[in-house]
C-alpha cells in the first residue's frame, strides 16, 4: 500500500477522533451565562492596592533597606477583545485578555543610612496578559460566578519599564532610568514577578 495513502488514512482517523472528543463535551452549556457581566464586576471589586512582602523595613545590602512593594491600579485594567468561552473535561471556562495602559504602579519604599527616605517606582506603558477562569452559577440567585485557578500568562509588555526614584533628585532619577535601559531583562523580570503575584492575590480576594 502506498505510504501517502496510509498517512492520509491515519490523519483522517486522528481528525475524526479529535472531532468526536470535542463534540462529546456538548453538554457544557453556556446559554444564560453572563460571563462578560461577571468579568466587569470582578474588575470593579479588585482592591485598590496589594502589599507584596514585609511591611517593615529590611536590609537588602549595607546601608539600604526596603519594605513591602505597594502595587496599585488594578481597578483600571481594561478588557482587551471579547472573552472566549470553552470547555475542558466538562468544566466551563472563559479566557480573558486584559491590558494595563500604564495605570498599574509598583512602589517600593526605601531608606538609606544617610537619612534619605523615598520610593522607587516601576510602571509599564503598556502590557497585555491572559487570565483563565472557571465559570459557575450561584445556587442562591442563579448569577454567574467565576473562580480563578491561575496562572496569569503574559502576552506582551512594553519594551521599557519606566523607573523613577521619588525625592532623590534629578541625578538619581536619571541614573535609575539609565540602569533600567541598560539592564532591561532584569527590570522586566522584577516587574513580571511582582505584577503577576500581586494580581493573583487581588483576583483571589475579589472572588472570595
Amino acid at each position: 500500500m502506498d505510504f501517502h495513502y496510509v498517512f492520509f488514512i491515519l490523519t483522517c482517523t486522528a481528525f475524526s477522533s479529535a472531532s468526536a472528543s470535542i463534540s462529546s463535551e456538548s453538554s457544557c452549556d453556556f446559554s444564560g451565562v453572563d460571563f462578560e457581566g461577571a468579568i466587569a464586576k470582578l474588575i470593579a471589586k479588585l482592591p485598590e492596592y496589594e502589599i507584596v512582602g514585609p511591611e517593615q523595613y529590611y536590609p537588602v545590602f549595607a546601608g539600604l533597606e526596603i519594605k513591602g512593594f505597594n502595587v496599585s491600579g488594578f481597578q483600571k485594567l481594561l478588557q482587551y477583545g471579547p472573552a472566549i468561552p470553552y470547555c475542558l473535561n466538562g468544566t466551563r471556562r472563559v479566557q480573558v485578555d486584559f491590558i494595563d495602559a500604564g495605570d498599574v504602579l509598583i512602589a517600593i519604599p526605601l531608606r538609606h543610612c544617610s537619612g534619605y527616605q523615598g520610593t522607587l517606582s516601576l510602571h509599564s506603558r503598556l502590557s497585555r496578559f491572559t487570565v483563565q477562569f472557571h465559570v459557575g452559577h450561584s445556587d442562591e440567585d442563579g448569577t454567574t460566578t467565576l473562580s480563578y485557578p491561575g496562572p496569569i500568562v503574559p502576552v506582551m509588555t512594553g519594551n521599557n519599564i519606566q523607573v523613577d526614584v521619588d525625592g532623590a533628585g534629578r541625578n538619581v532619577n536619571a541614573v535609575a532610568g539609565a540602569l533600567a535601559m541598560v539592564f532591561p531583562a532584569e527590570t522586566m523580570g522584577i516587574w513580571n514577578h511582582v505584577f503577576d503575584y500581586a494580581l493573583s492575590r487581588a483576583l483571589e480576594e475579589a472572588l472570595n
